[in-house]
Formats: C-alpha cells, sequence, structure tokens
C-alpha cells in the first residue's frame, strides 16, 4: 500500500494529531495517571521552535500569523511562562529532577497549586471574540490544573454559551481596575470588559449622561447589573443597527454607489478613530484632514466619495445624539479624554496580551497604555490582516507599530530607555508563525495564491508574510463543471427540498454564500446543508466547505480580470496571449481588495475538502485560470460519483450538535437550530430559535417596533419553557416590563439573581417588591433605599428590626448598614415631619442609633416638646432641664432638676422665677415686686424643697421667700429682714429690704416724720431702732437711702469693670443679685443693666431729694432740724453729681432740679 496515498486520503484532522508530540517526563506520567475512569484529559505538547522563540523573547512583540498557525496557543503559553517563573521566583521551584529539564519547554506550571498562592503579578489577556475568550480562559484554567497535577472539575466538552458576547460571563468581575482581587489574575477578558473596567476607574462615567432613571442602580466599583447591561446593549449602535436603522434614513444621493459596510468602517476606523501620530486621540478627524487620507495611503475611496462619506457622518451623528445612543468610538473617545483630564486611577498591570488585535481601532489599542506600563516588555500583540472583514474596522500592522513606537515607547525615552548613543533602539520584534495546523497544503497553497494578489495590487492593506507551511497533505480544492445546464444546487441537492430521503451534507460540510443569496439557497436546500456568509464563518472550522458562486454574485463582476494583468506581470501566462483584460486602477478596482480578504478567509475555513462551484463561467474565468495555471486545483465534473462522494460525510447525531454548538456560539442560529434539529436536541434547538429571535429583534426593533418586540414575546416565552429564566428576564427588560423581569428573577432563579430582581422592581417603580428582592439578595442598603423612595417607612423599620434581632450582619455588612441605617431613619422621619405628622415621625425618631442623633434631629426641627418628652419618658432628667431651660420654662426646668436630685439648683430656679415675675411679669416693668397667681405656693415650695439640702440653705431661702412673699410687712419686720441680711450677707435681701424701707419713707407724708431736738451724730444701731419703733425721720431716710445706695454702686462697679472679678470679693454676689434680679443667665452683655441701676439710682435720688424738699417746706425757720436736712441735701445732691456712673440724660435732669 502506498503510504503517501493513505496520508493523503485521511483525514486531516487525525494526520495533524498524528503530528503533535509529547514528551514523557515524571510530571506527564503522574497526570496521566490520575484519569483511572478513562476519562479524557488534556496533556500539554511541545511547541515548534516558531513559538518556543516567540515565548521565550524577553521584550514587547508583535506576532503574525494566518488563520491556523497557533498565535492564540503562543500567547496562552507565554503567560502561563511569565506565570511559572513569577511563582517560582517567589517560592522556588519544587520540580522533580526529572522535570527540571522539561520545565521550559512544555505546557506546564510548577507542580504547586498555583490557584491557592496569591501573587501581585497581573497579567491581562484580552481579545475581541467573546467565543475565544472564554475558551482561552479554560484553556488557562486546564493548564494551571496540569501544573497542580489536578484533573477535577473539567468542563464539559459540549460546554455551549447561551449567547454571544453574553456580559453574564463576566459578572464575577467587577467593573474596575481599581483594587481588583489578585484572585482574579491573570485576567482573561474581552475587549468590550476591558473598557467597561477601565471605565470604573474614571470619576465619571460615559454611560451616566444615558442612564437617566437607571443611575439609581449604578454601583461603581461593581460588575453592572443586568438591567444596566441590557440597556447598555439597546443603546450601542453597531454595525447592525447602523445598516438597518440608519442607513436607509441617509440621503441617496449621498449612498449612492457607496455600501454601509463601507460608510461604517469608515466612520470608525477613520473619521472617529483614526490614527495620527501629530494628534492625540479622543476626537474626530475633521473633513479636510479626512479628505487627504487618500493622498497618505492606498484608498479605494476617491474624493468625491469621501466628501459624501463625512456628510453621511454628520448626519449620522445628528440622528445617533436625538436617539441618544452610541458607538464604540464615542466610548473608546470619551475615555481617552478622561484619562488624559484626571488620568488613570486603577491598579497598573505588567503583562498585557492582545489577541485578533486586527478587529481593533488603533485609537482603541492606544488605551492600553494607561493600564500598563511595562512598554518594553509587557505587551505581546497577535493577529492577521488578512482576516480583517470586521465590520468598523481598517487595520494594518504597521499602524499598530509606528502607534507603539510614536505613542507608547516615545513615553520612556526621556528615562534613557529606547534611546543608545543618539539613536532609537529597537526593543520590539516582529514574529510570524508559518506552520499551519488546521488545515492542508491544498488549502494553504490556494490561501497563499490570494495573499500574492493583495500584495501585488494592495502592498499597503495587508502585512506580507511567508508562506504558511502545512505538514499533512490533503485533497487539492476541487472546480465543480456541471456537465449540463442545470443548477448544480438542485445537482448535489435533488430537486425537493422535501425529499426526506436525501442524505444532504454532513454536520462537518457548509455552504459558504453572502448575504444576498443566502436566502434562496436556504428555500432550494432547506434542511439538508448549512448555509452561511463569509462573514458570519469567520472563526469557525469545518472538514468541508463549499463555495458557491461567489464570483457570480460579486460586485467586481467582469473586474475580476483584472487578475490577467497580475498573471502577464509575473509571467503565469504569456505577455503575448491574446487574453481581453483591463489593467489595475485604484479606481476602478477599489472593491478587489475587500473581495479578496472575503475570498482567503472562505478558502481557509475548511480543513479538508474545499469545492468551488460557479454557475456561469463570466466572473470566475479569470480566477479559476489562475488556479489552473499555478496547478492549484483539480476540475472535476459534477457527476453521481462526485456527489455521493461529496455527501458520504454522514453524520452522527452527537457531530450535529457539536456543529450546532459551534455556530451557536458564533450567533448563527437558524443554522445551529437546524443542526439540534438533526441531533434530535429539541432543548438546543428551541434555544436556538429563542436566541435567534432576540437577534432579530435586537436588529429591527428601532425600526419595525412590532417586530421586534413579537419577537422578543415569543423568545421570552421560549426561555422560559425550557427554563432559561435569566434569558427569559432579558427578553422582559428589552420590552420595557422590568416588573415581569423582576418576577423572573425572583420567582425562577433562585438568591443568585435577587440582586437583578431588585433593580428590575426599582424600574419599574414596585418598590416593596424591590426592597424585598434587595434584603433577601443581602443588599441592605439598597433595601433601605427602597422603602425610603417608596415611602415604605414602616416596612424598612420592619427590615431593620429584623436585622437587629436575627443577627444576619457579618461584620462588613454590619458597617454597610450602620452607615446607612441613620440616614433612612431620618429620611423617614424627614417624610412625616413635612407631612406635619408628629405621631408616625416619633418612632422613626426614636429609633435612631443614639441619642445626640435624636437630639439634633429634633432641635434642627424645632420639636423641642417633642424632645422634652422623650427625655422625661427615658429618664434623662438634666436633658429635659435643658430644654426646659431653652424653651424659657424655668418652673419645669426646676421640676426636672428636683427629679434628677439637683434640689439646690431646682429651689433657686424657683425663687429666680418668682423674682423675675415679681417685677417683670405681665404688665409689670420692675419695682415694686407684685403677687401673681400661685406666687406664695412657689414659695412654700421653695422652702419645702430647700429643707432636703442643709439647714443653712434653708434659712437663706426662708429669708428670701419672705422677702418676696406678698404677705403684708411693717416697717419694723422689713429691719428684722435687713438686720438678719447682714448676718448671712445676702445682698439681695438686703436690695430688697432698703428699697421698701425707703418706700415707706417716699410714701410716708412729711408731717409724719419726727425731728430730733439734739443733734449729734448716730450710729447705725441707733436708726435700727427707730425704724424697729416704726419712727421715721430725715435720718433714717438718709440711713435706707445710704444702705439701698452703696449695693447699687457696688453693683455698677462689678459690671462696668468685670474682668476685675477676681480682686472684687463681692462680684459672686453682684452677679447673684442681678441675676435674680433680671432672671438672666449670663449673656456678656452687661451695658444694658449698667443703664437700668444708672437710672434706677438717679429716679431713687430724686425722689429722695424731692421728699427731703417736701420736709424743707414744713421745719420751722430756724431750727437745728432745717439745717440737717438741707445739709442731707446737699450731700445726696454732691454724691450724685460726682458719682462716676451717670448718664447725659440724668445729668440735664438734675441741674434742672438744683437751678430750681
Amino acid at each position: 500500500m502506498d503510504l503517501s496515498y493513505a496520508m493523503e486520503n485521511s483525514k486531516v484532522s487525525e494526520s495533524f494529531l498524528l503530528m503533535k508530540f509529547y514528551s514523557l517526563s515524571s510530571g506527564v506520567a503522574k497526570h496521566l495517571l490520575t484519569a483511572t475512569d478513562g476519562s479524557e484529559i488534556d496533556i500539554p505538547f511541545e511547541l515548534t521552535d516558531e513559538e518556543q522563540a516567540i515565548i521565550r523573547f524577553p521584550l514587547s512583540s508583535f506576532v503574525l500569523g494566518r488563520s491556523g498557525t497557533g498565535k492564540t496557543t503562543v500567547l496562552t503559553m507565554k503567560l502561563i511562562q511569565i506565570e511559572q517563573q513569577s511563582l517560582i521566583a517567589s517560592q522556588g521551584l519544587n520540580l522533580d529532577d526529572a522535570d527540571i529539564c522539561d520545565a521550559e519547554n512544555k505546557r506546564s506550571t510548577p507542580p504547586k497549586d498555583s490557584s491557592k498562592v496569591e501573587t501581585s503579578l497581573k497579567q491581562v489577556f484580552i481579545t475581541v471574540s467573546p467565543k475565544l475568550c472564554s475558551a482561552i480562559r479554560n484553556q488557562i484554567c486546564k493548564l494551571k490544573r496540569y501544573g497542580s497535577g489536578d484533573v477535577s472539575d473539567r468542563s464539559s466538552i459540549l460546554h455551549m454559551p447561551d449567547m454571544v458576547d453574553d456580559p453574564e460571563d463576566f459578572t464575577d468581575i467587577p467593573d474596575s481596575f481599581s483594587g481588583l482581587p489578585c484572585e482574579h489574575y491573570p485576567l482573561t477578558i474581552t475587549f468590550w470588559k476591558f473598557l467597561m473596567m477601565v471605565d470604573g476607574t474614571c470619576q465619571t462615567s460615559f454611560f451616566d449622561a444615558f442612564y437617566g432613571e437607571l443611575k439609581s442602580c449604578t454601583e461603581k466599583g461593581y460588575s453592572k447589573s443586568r438591567a444596566l447591561q441590557v440597556f447598555i446593549e439597546m443603546k450601542e449602535v453597531t454595525y447592525e443597527k447602523f445598516a438597518a436603522s440608519y442607513w436607509p434614513h441617509f440621503n441617496a444621493e449621498l449612498t449612492k454607489k457607496l455600501d454601509a459596510s463601507t460608510v461604517f468602517t469608515e466612520i470608525i476606523s477613520h473619521i472617529k478613530a483614526g490614527y495620527q501620530p501629530t494628534r492625540s486621540f479622543g476626537g474626530k478627524l475633521e473633513r479636510l484632514d479626512y479628505l487627504k487620507i487618500s493622498d497618505k495611503r492606498f484608498s479605494s475611496l476617491n474624493i468625491e466619495m469621501r466628501e459624501r462619506i463625512y456628510d453621511i457622518f454628520l448626519d449620522y451623528e445628528r440622528a445617533k445624539c436625538s436617539a441618544r445612543e452610541f458607538d464604540l468610538s464615542d466610548f473608546v473617545n470619551s475615555l481617552h479624554c478622561s484619562l488624559l483630564s484626571e488620568g488613570y486611577n486603577g491598579d497598573m498591570v505588567d503583562f498585557i496580551y492582545i489577541d485578533e488585535v486586527q478587529d481593533l481601532t488603533m485609537t482603541q489599542i492606544a488605551l492600553l497604555k494607561y493600564v500598563c506600563r511595562n512598554f518594553k516588555e509587557g505587551f505581546v500583540f497577535a493577529g492577521d490582516t488578512a482576516q480583517t472583514i470586521a465590520r468598523g474596522i481598517d487595520f494594518r500592522f504597521e499602524d499598530i507599530r509606528s502607534l507603539f513606537y510614536t505613542h507608547f515607547l516615545s513615553e520612556i525615552e526621556p528615562c534613557g530607555i529606547g534611546i543608545s548613543h543618539g539613536k532609537q533602539v529597537r526593543i520590539t520584534d516582529m514574529f510570524q508563525l508559518t506552520q499551519n495546523f488546521r488545515t492542508h497544503c491544498g488549502i494553504l497553497r490556494l490561501a497563499q495564491s490570494i495573499m500574492s494578489l493583495l500584495y501585488y495590487f494592495f502592498p499597503s492593506c495587508v502585512d506580507k508574510l511567508n508562506p504558511e507551511i502545512g505538514l499533512v497533505y490533503g485533497e487539492a480544492p476541487v472546480l465543480l463543471e456541471s456537465g449540463n445546464d442545470e443548477n448544480a444546487i438542485m445537482t448535489i441537492f435533488g430537486e425537493s427540498k422535501s425529499n426526506h430521503n436525501l442524505h444532504g451534507f454532513g454536520a462537518e460540510q457548509v455552504l459558504v454564500r453572502d448575504d444576498a443569496t443566502k436566502k434562496q439557497i436556504i428555500d432550494l436546500v432547506g434542511k439538508q446543508a448549512l448555509v452561511l456568509t463569509i462573514v458570519e464563518c469567520k472563526g469557525l472550522e469545518f472538514q468541508d466547505v463549499l463555495l458557491y458562486n461567489l464570483f457570480s454574485s460579486s460586485p467586481l463582476r467582469n473586474k475580476w480580470r483584472v487578475v490577467y494583468d497580475y498573471m502577464k506581470g509575473k509571467h503565469i501566462i504569456a505577455s503575448s496571449d491574446e487574453i481581453s483584460h483591463s489593467f489595475f486602477d485604484k479606481n476602478k478596482h477599489f472593491l478587489l481588495c475587500s473581495e479578496l480578504k472575503q475570498l482567503y478567509v472562505a478558502i481557509t475555513r475548511t480543513r479538508q475538502r474545499l469545492w468551488i462551484c460557479e454557475n456561469t463561467d463570466d466572473n470566475c474565468r479569470p480566477m479559476f485560470d489562475y488556479w489552473k495555471k499555478l496547478c492549484l486545483v483539480e476540475v472535476r465534473l459534477l457527476d453521481s460519483s462526485l456527489i455521493a462522494a461529496m455527501q458520504a460525510g454522514s453524520s452522527t447525531e452527537e457531530d450535529w450538535r457539536l456543529r450546532g454548538t459551534k455556530l451557536f456560539t458564533e450567533g448563527q442560529y437558524e443554522m445551529a437550530m437546524m443542526c439540534f434539529e438533526k441531533a434530535g436536541d429539541a432543548y438546543r434547538e428551541k434555544l436556538a430559535r429563542a436566541a435567534g429571535l432576540v437577534a432579530t429583534a435586537d436588529r429591527v426593533i428601532s425600526m419595525n417596533s412590532e417586530m421586534g418586540q413579537s419577537s422578543l414575546q415569543k423568545a421570552s416565552e421560549i426561555f422560559e419553557s425550557i427554563g432559561k429564566y435569566e434569558k427569559a428576564a432579558t427578553c422582559h427588560m428589552k420590552l420595557g416590563d422590568y416588573k415581569k423581569a423582576g418576577m423572573v428573577y425572583m420567582e425562577k432563579c433562585g438568591n443568585s439573581m435577587l440582586k437583578d430582581a431588585g433593580n428590575c422592581f426599582e424600574l419599574s417603580a414596585c418598590w416593596s417588591q424591590a426592597a424585598e428582592a434587595y434584603f433577601r439578595a443581602k443588599c441592605y442598603t439598597k433595601c433601605l433605599s427602597m422603602c425610603s423612595k417608596g415611602k415604605l417607612f414602616n416596612q424598612g423599620l420592619l427590615f431593620l428590626q429584623q436585622l437587629e434581632e436575627g443577627h444576619f450582619l457579618e461584620n462588613s455588612n454590619f458597617r454597610e448598614v450602620a452607615a446607612i441605617r441613620n440616614t433612612y431613619l431620618e429620611d423617614c422621619a424627614l417624610h412625616y415631619f413635612e407631612c406635619g405628622d408628629i405621631k408616625h415621625m416619633m418612632p422613626f425618631v426614636k429609633s435612631f442609633s443614639s441619642m445626640n442623633h435624636v437630639r439634633a434631629f429634633l432641635h434642627s426641627k424645632n420639636l423641642l416638646d417633642e424632645l422634652l418628652s422623650l427625655e422625661m419618658d427615658m429618664g434623662n432628667f438634666v436633658e429635659a432641664a435643658g430644654i426646659a431651660k431653652d424653651t424659657g420654662n424655668v418652673l419645669l426646668e426646676a421640676n426636672m432638676l428636683e427629679k434628677a436630685g439637683f434640689i439646690e439648683n431646682a429651689t433657686q430656679l424657683i425663687l429666680l422665677y418668682v423674682f423675675v415675675n415679681s417685677l417683670w411679669g405681665s404688665h409689670r416693668t420692675g419695682w415694686p415686686p407684685k403677687g401673681f397667681t400661685g406666687k406664695e405656693q412657689l414659695l412654700a415650695k421653695a422652702k419645702e424643697m430647700s429643707m432636703k439640702v442643709s439647714e443653712s440653705f434653708y434659712s437663706l431661702v426662708c429669708l428670701e421667700a419672705d422677702a418676696l412673699s406678698d404677705d403684708y410687712k411693717s416697717l419694723a419686720s422689713i429691719t428684722c429682714k435687713l438686720l438678719e441680711r447682714s448676718k448671712c450677707r445676702n445682698m439681695v435681701v438686703e436690695l430688697i429690704a432698703s428699697r421698701l424701707i425707703l418706700d415707706v419713707h417716699l410714701q410716708s407724708e412729711s408731717s409724719n416724720y419726727s425731728f430730733e431736738s439734739e443733734p449729734g451724730s448716730k450710729d447705725e444701731v441707733h436708726y435700727n431702732c427707730m425704724l424697729v419703733r416704726n419712727h421715721i425721720s430725715p435720718e433714717t431716710l438718709v440711713y435706707a437711702w445710704n444702705s439701698w445706695s452703696s449695693i447699687i454702686i457696688k453693683v455698677l462697679t462689678h459690671l462696668h469693670h468685670p474682668e476685675d472679678i477676681e480682686s472684687n470679693d463681692s462680684a459672686a454676689i453682684c452677679e447673684d443679685l442681678c441675676g435674680k434680679y433680671f432672671g438672666w443667665r449670663k449673656d456678656g452683655d452687661n451695658n444694658r443693666y449698667v443703664d437700668f441701676w444708672i437710672n434706677e439710682l438717679y429716679s431713687v435720688g430724686f425722689s429722695v431729694l424731692k421728699k427731703l424738699e417736701s420736709i424743707v417746706q414744713v421745719l420751722p425757720t430756724p431750727s437745728c432740724a432745717l439745717g440737717r436736712t438741707i445739709l442731707i441735701m446737699y450731700e445726696i445732691t454732691k454724691f450724685l453729681r460726682e458719682s462716676e456712673f451717670r448718664l447725659l440724660k440724668n445729668i440735664e435732669k438734675f441741674n434742672n432740679f438744683i437751678k430750681r
């Protein structure tokens, strides 16, 4: 048997398996022995020399490779190796001797469980595709488990993500790089998640301008809730939304001869995200700068086209702003502006690996420099510009290399890195992977022929690489020729798609077509084959691929004949051959670049067999001749034997299920449904149908609301029927029915989705249900916030009581709740206060965590009565006394002080109250004191209370109480009080008694005065004896005046010179007198009291002089009594005139009296 023939006709996948080598070390042997149950395990195989060179290269690098050359593998293994080196450096190597020589070359890590080791190394792997991201995460976990000898918890081979680009895959990762826990590293995320995490480090989120009522659902530093994720998805303008909702509304004159994909690419990749070394990122190109692009690099668009594209861009921006939507460039440019203005506030990472870099714009790539400053060693970019068919992306590797040197490395040159002897040092390298692991040499040679055309016609649009190498030989691609005029599809599949006896293509076979004819072919073949467009199949691999009518439906049409120009230039055909062709013109053949790239992607989707079929020869002939001349294809007649061979790849149900899963992850739901139907998998078929309905709704809802809503409603019903409740809730949210979504989350999804349930109820203003959901989710802050918003104050109070009684709070939650507890209770109390409902307010006030908070709140609202009542109820009598003092309720203050045990203070307050009300009560202006209701009872109570203090205090109180009493007092009794005062030094009693004696003199008729016949000096005892006998005379009048005025002078002296308080022995007595007389408690304003006492001094003095004047008039002339009286008048007059305490009005009045 011919071995080479057997190899060529064997399955390519099996051949590649034979080309993988595994080194058997003790570590690998131990790993093999762990799988005793016969389950499949992953064994890392050896790397090629190319791969090892990239992995070992210590500096930042660029990795180029066509599809299937192992770019992702290299990045993954480089990440793992650096993880390994970090662990070895921090803990030391712990390998068996037999393993040491293998450690650097194998896809392995040290046999220590790295998952249990916290490392400071921060590595981030970024890719655009969520499918690839998920696969890389799983691979990294497997490699780390392999290094630790753990084969448990393996992912299912049939693991099937629910949605393409499903944000739920990253809910465990916070939306911020600030304080990201070490256990998340190495971090594998999509570029979208990377943007969200950078946005989370900014002071103001880009999405704040869009959130509106959803703003309350945001929590900085946490992964966004599902409601917010859905909201953001619905606000983003993707290519699909641009083509469906925006493109049809642009002016037809502007869109003429332009397609939506080209315009969207120009807007996203150039106008809003173009790279210019002299321009900072974060803004758009002005019209003139955009028009100049065609002069700087090859462009298929002329000036006139660019003018129209820029006009479309302006219309698009206006429509987008009006719809309050955004596109990815808006998000990226906003981040650039924020980072430039406020700087990056997140954690720095050490290494960043970027796969599928060709699917990013220069502006997007430039964001990476803020997160990682390890420019010299920390970046690895991998991609393939030949696969740049993503809408909105126009990419060259030369652009990213220029970007890296001008915007990354330029920032470290001032530090001496990157400069050597005045010249820039190249610290990065460009690597190329040439060995293809996906397909065989026949396919690779055909793909290389496409690249040769791209190099020739469009040298600046694709990176020139060495040809790929294939180690496996397979069948040459086949050009199918039909023996008759019958449609080739009908020839292969028969006349009726309903003929169930036909075998059809297996799960590993696919028809690749464009959007224009995909539906027609599906109508013809039904469910007998997979039908995908080139864009749809990017990223997928198939065993067999049929390219059908790719050239016939090409917009180039006969312009494909320019290939003959290349063939003559490369001497593939003789220049003398008379073949009609056109010479290359970039304006005429501008579509050729994208057509060739699509052809390259289509060809490289197969692993084994490739068939190319065209119904007509017109457009395909140049390429077919090109391939035939190079001997790259085999021409076969489409007969029954060939059709049988093509249909021979019958598949098992498992094959169909696997293919359906791959299609599902790429968002090809219609074809995935067909695969699952053939696999007999009803569950996945429904899942794919529902996902397809959601995709349809997302695409059309802004243009056809009714259709979009109908699709979402059907999708939600299907999701619920198969138990995909989270997806059903998402549909309800997209329909705007947040309450329904919340009910699904709460009732069907268990505790893990309670927080999302709360968000949905919150958005639907179902405050009670939102509070309940948040409480069950242990989001106590949000729970109380809902109670506040919904004015469910009593419900919130019950939640707080449950927390306190049930001891549900952990330390972190306790601190969190404590921080907002009082705020919530105060909000509740404030609400009832504003409603005037003090009764319902008080339970919340009483629940405040501290009495100080209670006091502050009630004081701020001037609710002193309520505070007083609360203090009394709690037995806080001293505090209650303080409130009574603030309100001026002296008797209540005295009562509280009495209950608090401060009886002496309480007694003094009662006396103060009596004194003040006697002098300054209603309709009273001062002396003389008058009675009021309850006065005598208060004095009696003061006496009774004073008995509990001490005998001396009791005597003092009795003395003052008697002086204030309204009971009749004779001159004799008043004099006795005055005498008693001299024993206890009570200035208040002395003041009252002396003034009462003065009043008796001033109110008595002059005829009632007695005049002593013999002159002589008399002492105080003499005058007191006269007064006790009820005798008055001019001398006793002067005696009383002197006693009273001396007290006034002492008080004035103290008030006038308060700074001499320490040297003035009577200062305290004077303070006490003023306090009791005016009912004041030191307020620092002495001037008003000084004026009062001066006026009082002169007023009484004038009265005394007038009384003496009236006495003089009745005395006989001459007589000794007359002389003594006149002398007394002179002395009083002199005293008043020379006193330091006088007012201008008093002096004038006094002078007028003298002149009289």
